[in-house]
């Protein structure tokens, strides 16, 4: 019974999936700005964000799969590296599939139980909490890259990487996609009279040129030209197996990196702990600024060394996930004493010297109420 009303809401999810896309989204955006707004509904609007962000694991799933009949209808479409990499090891180890499914649901819910032990218990209560949310994604990060021995992916899950009305279904359940991918209903019905007309030999499948009497195919539709011959060209990301996309980290400059990129977090937050009754202390700052950076450029150097061609072997999804963490680094700006002490009293005061422009107080309503989530929960600014 519960499979047919699987399969039943997976219908459901197809049919109407841009305006569940939609409702999703407005609903996030909600439960960032209701918490500064009205203090009591802070654990409410959390709950309803963790709620949708697993549901929305579900959702992924379930589009990830009907996005593979995609190829079918255009050939140019192809899934990224990233869910390469990530349904291979999901498919072929339950160990990775377990770690990666815990390390997200941690994640979607870890300011949740943050916001609770601080209603429940007090502030010690609520740095205790995140100290073990930390040490356990630590230790479950650990354990995943034990079991690969590769850099870990953020997220370690499939992505949604089609847009969901792409999807959407018809009353026969066929995928409906002729306004998104180059080929219109004219185009196709067209197509398929032409077709048609090759099946009962009443037209020539193929043009011959006059000189060398090579023949052409002549049903290609005409808006669907670069979708052909994207479909006719593959990189190497496109031949590679899916292990092959992330470089095995062999040497001890690598994994002495890596390890101690993912012990960042906890580091950062024993360091905060201790000092949380002197917020413009700079050294839970320094330190942990410095360890993600030092991180990174080892891991950098590293693939300089170890790899043949150096960084021109690096595979788009490891340079990828190196500009992530790269990027990954402004979120400091956000915390610690360098929050206190410059970036929030900037963001403060540079809302205020706008606030006369009109529309300016609807952005600025937006932005105070994510930084009161910022001045009083350590995962509003967390990036691991």
């Amino acid at each position: 019974m519960s499979s047919v009303w699987l399969e039943k809401y997976q219908q459901f999810l197809l049919k109407n999936a841009s305006q569940i896309s939609s409702i999703e989204s407005s609903l996030r955006s909600l439960t960032f700005i209701l918490p500064g707004r009205f203090k009591d509904v802070e654990v409410a609007s959390e709950s309803l964000y963790s709620i949708l962000q697993i549901l929305g694991l579900y959702h992924d799933a379930i589009i990830t799969k009907a996005a593979k009949k995609l190829v079918a209808i255009d050939p140019s479409f192809r899934t990224g590296a990233h869910n390469r990499y990530a349904e291979h090891q999901m498919s072929a180890s339950k160990t990775y599939r377990a770690l990666a499914l815990c390390i997200q649901l941690t994640r979607y819910t870890e300011l949740l139980w943050e916001m609770i032990a601080r209603r429940k218990k007090g502030a010690k209560a609520r740095w205790l909490v995140v100290l073990w949310i930390e040490v356990v994604k630590a230790s479950l990060r650990l354990a995943l890259f034990a079991s690969t021995k590769r850099p870990l992916l953020s997220p370690p899950l499939i992505e949604r990487e089609v847009d969901p009305s792409h999807l959407e279904l018809d009353k026969d359940d066929n995928i409906v996609n002729e306004k998104n991918f180059g080929i219109t209903g004219q185009d196709r019905a067209q197509l398929q009279q032409y077709e048609q007309a090759v099946l009962e030999n009443k037209v020539s499948a193929t043009w011959k040129m006059p000189r060398s009497g090579y023949g052409i195919s002549t049903i290609i539709p005409v808006h669907d030209i670069d979708g052909y011959l994207s479909a006719k060209v593959l990189g190497p990301e496109d031949v590679k197996p899916p292990p092959e996309l992330l470089h095995k980290l062999a040497s001890p400059r690598a994994v002495v990196a890596e390890i101690t990129y993912i012990l960042r977090p906890v580091i950062y937050a024993s360091l905060a702990y201790r000092y949380r009754n002197s917020k413009h202390s700079w050294t839970p700052w320094v330190v942990g600024a410095a360890i993600e950076y030092a991180a990174r450029s080892q891991l950098m150097q590293s693939y300089k060394q170890d790899l043949p061609g150096g960084h021109r072997s690096l595979t788009k999804l490891e340079a990828d996930e190196l500009q992530r963490r790269g990027m990954a680094l402004w979120w400091w700006l956000m915390r610690g004493a360098m929050y206190e002490g410059v970036t929030g009293p900037l963001i403060r005061g540079a809302l205020r010297k706008v606030a006369w422009v009109p529309g300016s107080g609807l952005v600025g309503s937006v932005i105070e109420d994510y930084l009161y989530l910022v001045d009083n929960y350590h995962f509003a600014s967390s990036s691991l």
